[in-house]
């Protein structure tokens, strides 16, 4: 149901009312899916005099606790969390020991690249559940994704290493994601385009911290 919101109506200088921007990140999901949800009466929405979209903050959060399919992602980021080991810590660490620099790493190294690693992940999940908090995990991944360059370099990997690496991680969250059955289609190309984007952060700083990290 859509109702305009008169000037001096509830809406004005009130913070329970949600901009599109406002409400599409707390939910999770991109400003169009939300605005699409509103024009086809998903979600009550209010119009200011000047037709802009407002939310009740009330209603988003409430949102938030329902088990609806589209509000899933939290959940399913946790299973992913609860089962990281077997989805991508395990096959992460196998195939970095296939690696020709494994073995010349000593254990201090390699136990600051699974930190690091770990790190790298959890921040990455948190990132992909969207909401307010976006950013900051955003910036712990790009400090775990910095270090782990850091480190690259100053252990005389080559540059294609680094890269190899970094494009091994991305595949494999990429599948995990994608080979994901419970995930809503919707949300699955909402949490790849989130991926990339982080994905694409990290590659920068990591690539930075090596350049660092072999400068020495």
């Amino acid at each position: 149901m859509n109702e305009t919101v008169g000037k001096r109506g509830k809406y004005a200088g009130q913070s329970e009312w949600l901009t599109l921007g406002q409400a599409s990140l707390l939910l999770g999901v991109d400003p169009s899916t939300l605005r699409q949800w509103a024009d086809t009466g998903k979600i009550q929405v209010f119009r200011t005099p000047g037709g802009h979209r407002r939310f009740s903050r009330q209603q988003i959060e409430a949102l938030l606790t329902q088990p609806h399919p589209q509000h899933r992602v939290g959940s399913i980021v946790e299973e992913i969390e609860r089962t990281g080991n077997h989805l991508v810590v395990q096959p992460v660490r196998e195939w970095y020991m296939t690696r020709r620099w494994y073995e010349a790493f000593d254990e201090e190294a390699k136990h600051q690249m699974r930190v690091l690693g770990r790190q790298l992940l959890r921040a990455l999940l948190k990132y992909l559940r969207g909401g307010p908090q976006q950013q900051h995990y955003l910036e712990e991944g790009m400090v775990a994704g910095r270090g782990i360059g850091l480190l690259a370099g100053k252990k005389n990997l080559l540059a294609q290493e680094a890269a190899e690496s970094f494009l091994f991680i991305k595949r494999l969250m990429t599948e995990v994601v994608t080979k994901r059955k419970e995930i809503h289609p919707e949300n699955r190309v909402q949490w790849l385009r989130r991926l990339d984007r982080f994905m694409d952060r990290i590659l920068v700083v990591l690539m930075e911290g090596y350049e660092e990290g072999r400068r020495g």
